[in-house]
């Protein structure tokens, strides 16, 4: 139980303030949750899709 307190206690204090976010989907982009799409020009695919890497690397 203590592993989760830390945990929590470090998401918390890496995201800050949650109301500066308007929205789920920007603190997904800022956690660096948020999949990236592979396109070439109209064709996109999903299928094995990674993580981005942008956001903050300790949320990730």
């Amino acid at each position: 139980m203590k592993v989760l307190n830390v945990l929590g206690a470090i998401i918390i204090g890496e995201i800050g303030d949650i109301n500066r976010f308007s929205n789920a989907s920007k603190l997904v982009a800022y956690a660096g949750l948020d999949a990236s799409v592979s396109q070439s020009g109209d064709f996109a695919w999903g299928h094995r899709s990674k993580i981005s890497k942008r956001g903050s690397h300790y949320l990730r």
